[in-house]
């Protein structure tokens, strides 16, 4: 886990800051800052009676066609997705 252990901090500081200020781009932004990439055919979800709910494909990148606004009061699953290495990213 050593070996890891940048990541593991990065993806956690990441997940703080999305859990703040819930924001298109900002976990490809700030894991780009520290050296990493994030996986872009993965992304977080709402979850209510069951475990994928709308909204869905909540990117950890920014995608400048993508208008939707969080509705108060969603719940959503905010996953970083950042590998240690990858091709996909």
């Amino acid at each position: 886990m050593h070996q890891h252990r940048k990541l593991i901090d990065a993806s956690r500081d990441i997940l703080k800051k999305a859990i703040d200020h819930i924001k298109g781009g900002l976990m490809e932004a700030k894991a780009k800052k520290r050296g990493f990439k994030v996986i872009k055919n993965l992304g977080g979800h709402g979850i209510g009676r069951s475990l994928h709910e709308a909204p869905d494909e909540l990117m950890n990148y920014r995608n400048r066609f993508d208008g939707r606004r969080f509705k108060k009061n969603s719940v959503v699953a905010i996953e970083t997705f950042i590998p240690t290495s990858s091709s996909i990213g």
